[in-house]
């Protein structure tokens, strides 16, 4: 409102093009009865608004109808809730079908924004991808490296640690001080050792970037299914680690259910669906 009072006042006020004089200062009681006029004049309902003040002149109200009847229990009542069921899916209907006519010219502004989107920034996100897999690559290929050496290192001081028994072993049942001392010396000698062994670095690091930083994080993959398996069978491993395929045991199920049926840990049984319409599909 106030963006049109601004631009009815420069109208009337601004210097005519082409001509050298100015149109007369607006008249300040026009401008309180425009501004009033803008003021008390009723806004157009949104379309939001618009559908639904036409559902809610449409629709029932039941709900109390279905709550006086918390349990069915008998063959009336059963087909007063099968009434109602008609009723709320009429009304759903409409609903829905005013619904769509709001959201149809959105799909189509948010289908708009997606596609700009996907041609601008596809190719850079794709691109983005492509870099990182292959810094991602240089990044394994270093950190392979850097595990190599670790179990050499690993392996060295083993090594190490094992001739230090060996010795202490030996000084333990040496015969004379001489030999005790040194073989102590020599276990002193392999104790050091084994300690600079262990405060060695590897040399191979993983490379810093100055757009990017690299992350190492402990993840886990399924080599053997079956080891598995026969884990949680004996009790080793929680049974929670495990999940049922749905996807693939429905697949059997509908090609054959009395194979489902004899599968162990599995039981087939008839379930009740209610479903709009009068199509029945089931015992009489």
């Amino acid at each position: 409102m106030t963006d049109i009072l601004q631009r009815i006042h420069e109208m009337t006020s601004r210097v005519k093009e082409g001509k050298g004089k100015k149109v007369a200062a607006p008249d300040p009681l026009m401008h309180k009865k425009i501004k009033e006029h803008i003021e008390k004049r009723p806004q157009a309902p949104s379309l939001l608004q618009e559908k639904a003040e036409e559902a809610k002149a449409l629709m029932i109200d039941i709900a109390p109808k279905v709550a006086a009847i918390p349990v069915i229990t008998s063959p009336e009542q059963y087909a007063t809730m099968d009434k109602f069921l008609g009723v709320i899916g009429e009304a759903r209907k409409t609903w829905k079908e005013k619904v769509e006519e709001i959201l149809k010219p959105m799909r189509a502004a948010k289908k708009a924004v997606h596609d700009l989107d996907n041609s601008i920034d596809g190719p850079r996100e794709k691109l983005e991808l492509v870099i990182k897999a292959r810094m991602a690559d240089w990044q394994r290929k270093l950190l392979a490296e850097r595990d190599e050496e670790e179990r050499i290192k690993r392996e060295e001081q083993e090594k190490i640690e094992a001739q230090a028994r060996e010795v202490e072993q030996k000084a333990q049942a040496a015969r004379s001080p001489h030999m005790q001392t040194r073989l102590l010396a020599q276990l002193a000698e392999l104790k050091d050792l084994a300690q600079a062994v262990q405060q060695v670095e590897p040399e191979t690091k993983l490379q810093r970037g100055s757009s990017s930083h690299t992350k190492t994080p402990m993840k886990w993959k399924l080599v053997n299914m079956k080891l598995l398996v026969q884990a949680v069978a004996l009790g080793d491993i929680p049974l929670e680690v495990l999940t049922t395929n749905d996807p693939a045991i429905n697949k059997y199920f509908k090609n054959d259910q009395d194979e489902v049926r004899d599968w162990p840990g599995i039981e087939v049984y008839k379930d009740v669906v209610i479903a709009k319409g009068q199509q029945w599909q089931g015992e009489e």
